[in-house]
């Protein structure tokens, strides 16, 4: 995802990021992966952002924060 986001392929970056999300199970999403999964879901919302589509960004960016509400820049790119 990030390789295709820096190449501005960002419908490929989307669809990576997304994979990377649907491949963590439900019952590990708070334990080890937490932290793969909660950059993917930051990563998914910058890139949504840039492709202009708000509203899936700041849902991404609010799974993000239940998952860290500390992660600064998850934070950032909600207040955008």
């Amino acid at each position: 995802g990030n390789r295709a986001h820096k190449a501005k392929d960002l419908s490929k970056a989307e669809e990576f990021y997304t994979k990377g999300i649907d491949s963590v199970p439900s019952s590990e999403r708070s334990g080890c992966c937490s932290k793969p999964l909660l950059l993917c879901y930051s990563n998914r919302a910058a890139t949504r952002i840039s492709l202009g589509r708000i509203r899936e960004a700041l849902e991404d960016c609010m799974m993000a924060t239940s998952l860290d509400p500390t992660f600064l820049k998850v934070q950032m790119r909600t207040a955008k």
